[in-house]
Parts: C-alpha cells; sequence; structure tokens
C-alpha cells in the first residue's frame, strides 16, 4: 500500500504482478485493446491491497 500511495511510479518493479486467464482479446496497432473474460488466478493480494488504497495520487502500471 506504501508503494501505491508514495512511490506509484516504482510499483511495477517492486511487484510480480498478475497471472490472468481470457477467452479472448483484440488488437490494434499493436496494442490489446480489449479483453474479454478475465480471470486472475494470481495476485488476489497484489489487488486487494490495491483495492484498500483510499486516494491514489497518480496512475500505476501493474504487470500482467
Amino acid at each position: 500500500m506504501d508503494t501505491v500511495q508514495e512511490q506509484p511510479e516504482k510499483f511495477w518493479a517492486y511487484n510480480n504482478g498478475l497471472t490472468a486467464l481470457v477467452n479472448d482479446y483484440e488488437i490494434d496497432n499493436d496494442n490489446i485493446t480489449k479483453v474479454h473474460g478475465i480471470t486472475i488466478i494470481n495476485g488476489t493480494q497484489l489487488t486487494g491491497t490495491i483495492g484498500v488504497v483510499e486516494r491514489l495520487k497518480e496512475d500505476f502500471l501493474v504487470p500482467i
């Protein structure tokens, strides 16, 4: 929680990220633009921690 709140630019480096399965996805210009039927199979502690942060200063990246 401290990293998300105080150093969001370093969040991606300090966390292992999420592992997820998807049913389908759409790509436009080499970027994934939509994901259909996503299920997180590893990373629930990470998502729970992010979910309890009351206020974020800025955007941050989560590896997936």
